[in-house]
């Protein structure tokens, strides 16, 4: 036989040797295992993940309560402190304030005065100053005397002036002033008996003037000598701080 010839050559037996069995068998117990680890460990970390979004969801649930719950503390708590600030802002403007009053009433040195028309008038002199902290600024008295029996109706129907315009002044805490009111005109006989002290004798008005803070104010005063009497005192009426009393209603010019 022409051993050149595959097709009629003997058959040959294939064997693997025993060591390369072992190993191939071991390669395959450790590529199952470590298929086993790996499929193992992506279960659990899907079980984590899973785990964790529904841990992440519940904190971003207490997360957004916490940050609503704080919103509507911040809100209330605003709310409070603004009440708070203007309260403690309108106490210290009342601590600070400029606050006008009078403080005592004499007749005039030369009470009686001639008007340029020859008619004669009785004058008494008021002496107010600012017992406040802070100066009032543009302040501006109307000062009027009066007598007799209708005296009290003509004192409650005084009728005061709209707030001036700016006045160029400013009186300072401490500061005090004196100022003439007088009456309407009278008779040579009325302005004997006033300057006699005869007959019941009063000077009111109201002083209007402006705090630091630019604020009004007003300061009703009314001032009464009783025939008889030579000190004066203040009246049961016309004296007031800001808000006029109710038994009139405030009118103005």
């Amino acid at each position: 036989m022409n051993a050149s010839d595959p097709i009629h050559a003997e058959p040959r037996s294939f064997r693997v040797p025993p060591a390369a069995l072992g190993a191939l068998l071991t390669s395959l117990f450790l590529s199952l295992h470590e298929f086993v680890f790996w499929t193992v460990a992506a279960a659990y970390q899907g079980y984590i993940a899973n785990k964790s979004a529904h841990a992440s969801e519940k904190s971003a649930d207490a997360a957004k309560l916490a940050a609503d719950t704080a919103a509507a503390t911040l809100k209330h708590a605003t709310a409070n402190d603004s009440a708070t600030s203007a309260a403690a802002l309108a106490a210290f403007k009342e601590e600070e304030r400029a606050y006008i009053s009078t403080t005592v009433v004499n007749q005039s040195s030369a009470p009686i005065l001639t008007d340029p028309k020859g008619q004669k008038h009785y004058c008494l002199d008021v002496h107010f100053v600012n017992g406040g902290k802070t100066p009032a600024i543009g302040t501006w008295a109307t000062r009027k005397a009066t007598f007799g029996p209708n005296a009290e109706r003509i004192i409650k129907e005084l009728k005061t002036p709209s707030f001036p315009p700016s006045v160029a002044n400013m009186d300072g805490p401490g500061s005090d002033k004196w100022a003439s009111g007088c009456t309407d005109s009278i008779e040579d006989a009325t302005a004997d008996l006033l300057q006699q002290n005869k007959i019941d004798t009063y000077i009111y008005g109201v002083i209007q003037y402006r705090d630091i803070f630019g604020d009004s104010h007003e300061t009703g005063f009314c001032w009464v000598r009783h025939a008889g009497f030579s000190p004066f005192g203040g009246c049961e009426y016309g004296n007031w701080f800001d808000k006029r009393p109710s038994y009139v209603a405030p009118q103005k010019l």
